[in-house]
C-alpha cells in the first residue's frame, strides 16, 4: 500500500495522527469542505485548529497537500465517546478536505473535479477503495445527526466506497453539499488517438508550430483524465527544457 499520494505536496502535520486504524473492516473515504476558498499551507494550523484530514485539495494554487500517511487516522470528523470510531473505521480511511464551500460545490471548477478524480482512481488502484458512493449527496437538509442520509453506527462500519461528511455517524456537518457524483465518477472516453482535447484553446497563429512540434516529437503534451492535452499556458521546467533540446538534437557533444 502507497502511504503518499505521489501527486501532493507532503506537509507532514507537526501534532499526533487520529491513530491507528482499527482493520478488518472494508476501506472507505470521506470527502469535505473547508467551507473556505484558499488555504495557507501549514504544519501546526490547520484554519486555526488542528485536526487536518489526509490531503487538502487547494482549489485556488491547483495543488494538493498531504498532512498524514494512509495508514494512519486523520482528525476531519467528529468521534463521540461510547460509539463507533469514524476517524480509525477500517483498513483504510482517507479523509480529503476541498478548499471550497458547500453550498458552492456545484460550482467547483472542473480543473478542481478533475484533480479529485484522479485521485480517487489512484485511491482504488493503490488503497483498494471502490471508485463509487452508494449515498445521495444534498444540500443544508443533510445538516444534523439523525437525518435519513446520516449512517446508522452498523451503516457506517459496513460502508465502502467514498461518502461525505453529511453521511457520517455522530456528526452533523451536511458539506461538501450538492457534489455532482455523477460527473465524479465518470471517467471520460479516452480521446482519440493522435487527437488533443484541448485544440479549441491552441491560439490560431501558433497552431502551425504546435503541429510541427508534435509531428517532431519536440513537445508532445501529456495526459489528464485520460485525454491528450496540450496545455497551452503549461510551465516548462528545466529538466523539460533540456529534453526539448536534445530531442531537436540541439544538444550534440562536440
Amino acid at each position: 500500500m502507497s502511504l503518499w499520494y505521489p501527486d501532493a505536496v507532503p506537509l507532514p502535520f507537526a501534532h499526533v495522527s487520529g491513530g491507528s486504524m482499527l482493520g478488518g473492516g472494508p476501506p472507505r473515504g470521506v470527502l469535505h469542505t473547508t467551507e473556505k476558498y484558499g488555504y495557507t499551507p501549514s504544519t501546526d494550523n490547520y484554519y486555526g485548529h488542528r485536526n487536518p484530514p489526509h490531503i487538502t485539495l487547494d482549489v485556488n494554487s491547483g495543488k494538493m497537500y498531504q498532512h498524514y500517511p494512509f495508514n494512519v487516522a486523520a482528525r476531519s470528523l467528529k468521534n463521540l465517546k461510547g460509539g463507533v470510531q469514524t476517524n480509525r473505521q477500517g483498513s483504510v480511511n482517507v479523509q480529503v478536505e476541498i478548499a471550497w464551500k458547500a453550498a458552492e460545490i456545484r460550482k467547483l471548477p472542473d480543473s478542481a473535479m478533475d484533480q479529485l478524480r484522479e485521485f480517487l482512481l489512484w485511491c482504488r488502484d493503490e488503497l483498494g477503495i471502490p471508485f463509487e458512493t452508494t449515498r445521495r449527496f444534498v444540500g443544508s437538509e443533510g445538516y444534523g445527526f439523525s437525518t435519513p442520509y446520516r449512517m446508522t453506527a452498523g451503516e457506517w462500519i459496513a460502508y465502502t466506497g467514498w461518502c461525505g461528511h453529511q453521511h457520517v455517524d455522530e456528526n452533523n456537518h451536511w458539506n461538501p453539499g450538492r457534489l455532482d457524483t455523477e460527473k465524479l465518477f465518470s471517467i471520460p472516453p479516452p480521446t482519440p488517438e493522435g487527437a488533443y482535447s484541448d485544440e479549441d484553446t491552441w491560439e490560431r497563429w501558433a497552431k502551425p508550430s504546435i503541429k510541427k512540434a508534435i509531428a517532431r516529437g519536440a513537445i508532445v503534451g501529456g495526459t489528464v483524465n485520460g485525454k491528450k492535452v496540450w496545455n497551452p499556458n503549461g510551465t516548462v521546467t528545466r529538466d523539460q527544457l533540456a529534453v526539448v533540446l536534445d530531442r531537436l538534437g540541439l544538444l550534440e557533444e562536440r
